[in-house]
């Protein structure tokens, strides 16, 4: 092989191996939603209902999310992050639990009905989801919310998606906590 020949080589290795760590990296997450969070995670005090909104709004406007309350009572809070991404999250409280359920998304490959992949280098067919939950469990295991998300049957999203959620939901036991 001519010095040509070989440098081109390299830099055609060089960009697949980027591509590949580019798609390795941005791999979709299953969707999540945090149910029944108890109050008592943040706090041995007994709250209101009200006192638990309030801490979500302090939490909403620190982290961006703008809150809408909706006729139900319940709370509606987008946030645009990295001027791109949307994501849409209702959130229901009383004064013993909370939870961040799952809206809508925009821009952040959000699919639906997704089972598995072909093939893994012709060993056979691998589970997607499962294959990312098990990236997820590692990734959040160690924070308190985590045991109380649900993931929803057969979706992937961006794996932003489930660290913004956390980054609210830290927000909002830290507020309950001083409470």
């Amino acid at each position: 092989m001519n010095f040509f020949t070989r440098r081109g080589f390299a830099l055609f290795l060089s960009l697949v191996g980027a591509v590949g760590a580019a798609q390795a990296q941005r791999t979709g997450v299953p969707v999540v939603e945090f149910r029944d969070i108890p109050v008592s995670l943040a706090t041995q005090k007994s709250l209101t209902a009200e006192q638990v909104r309030q801490a979500i709004q302090v939490t909403a406007t620190a982290e961006r999310w703008d809150m809408v309350t909706l006729a139900d009572g319940s709370l509606q809070l987008t946030t645009l992050k990295n001027g791109k991404h949307t994501v849409v999250m209702n959130m229901t409280y009383s004064a013993s639990t909370y939870s961040l359920l799952y809206k809508s998304s925009d821009k952040l490959n959000y699919s639906k009905n997704v089972i598995q992949r072909p093939t893994n280098f012709g060993i056979g067919p691998i589970n997607v989801i499962e294959d990312a939950r098990l990236k997820q469990i590692a990734r959040f295991s160690a924070l308190p919310e985590s045991k109380y998300a649900v993931a929803l049957d057969d979706t992937l999203i961006h794996p932003s998606y489930e660290a913004w959620l956390h980054e609210l939901l830290s927000g909002v036991r830290r507020q309950l906590s001083v409470l």
